[in-house]
């Protein structure tokens, strides 16, 4: 009995020892592996002639940045958020300016309304990858922009 009692003690330590598996790990579903990534995005309504890059984390936190399309200057300091994907829903909130994204994830494109603090600012689409859609005005068939044209000609 001593021996079993000495044997279940030294393995209840050993397994306290090991701990939990990591945050982003047990944060980690099939929704959210397959949306963590680079998606690149625009915002037709809000900022026409800007190119969002967003960088989604597997511990649900994510960055972004912003350039304007023609002239690739920055169009704002890196930012940075949170967020949650639950079945074909994803949720994008801004840690500092108040923007939320609430959209809908379909194979690589994500689609939905930007809003600001509260209030509807503006329609969103991206692309999983590094190109930027032309247009949110389908969002079943979002396409990439063609060789030479510009986001100005498509968003018009």
């Amino acid at each position: 009995m001593t021996r079993a009692f000495t044997l279940l003690a030294v393995l209840v330590l050993a397994l306290s020892t090991i701990g939990p598996a990591p945050a982003a790990e047990r944060f980690r579903s099939v929704e959210q592996g397959a949306a963590s990534g680079v998606w690149t995005g625009i915002i037709p309504d809000g900022y026409p002639v800007n190119i969002y890059t967003w960088r989604l984390r597997t511990d649900g936190t994510y960055v972004e940045d912003g350039e304007h399309f023609l002239t690739k200057a920055r169009v704002q300091p890196t930012l940075s958020g949170r967020w949650t994907v639950s079945g074909a829903h994803m949720t994008m909130t801004q840690d500092t300016v108040g923007f939320v994204f609430e959209g809908t994830l379909r194979d690589d494109r994500y689609y939905g309304t930007l809003y600001l603090k509260g209030g509807k600012f503006s329609r969103f689409c991206a692309l999983k990858g590094t190109v930027a859609p032309t247009s949110c005005e389908n969002n079943l068939y979002l396409s990439s922009l063609a060789p030479g044209q510009t986001i100005a000609t498509a968003i018009h």
